[in-house]
């Protein structure tokens, strides 16, 4: 992605969305492909250290991704279409979301994956 992102400017909306959903595109092949190659089945028990260890690394993977949407893609439609005070605002509101959503991703996995241990 980071190589992608030297080569493009997203000049306008639509771009933005196109890159966004590719992006999207590859990220959810490479979830499913490494879903797939795992093929290990769970024996049912985890212990808690394990299960927190699980549910931060989907927060910190979900918190990566949208990372990227929102800074490398988004954020260079913002800075080139905005002033530089909303892309300052654009950018504390950006990690709000970021955080918000990493909070959430952690604490529901969490308790998803000990209740379907009991």
């Amino acid at each position: 992605m980071a190589i992608i992102h030297s080569c493009f400017k997203c000049v306008s909306w639509q771009k933005a969305v196109f890159v966004t959903v590719i992006y999207l595109l590859i990220m959810g092949i490479i979830i499913v492909s490494n879903l797939e190659s795992i093929g290990i089945e769970s024996s049912g028990y985890r212990n808690i250290l394990a299960s927190i260890i699980v549910s931060f690394m989907y927060a910190a993977s979900l918190g990566f991704t949208l990372l990227v949407i929102l800074s490398a893609i988004w954020g260079q439609y913002i800075k080139l279409r905005f002033s530089g005070d909303f892309y300052a605002s654009y950018d504390k509101v950006g990690m709000v979301v970021v955080i918000a959503v990493m909070t959430v991703t952690a604490i529901g996995c969490f308790v998803i994956d000990r209740l379907e241990l009991v």
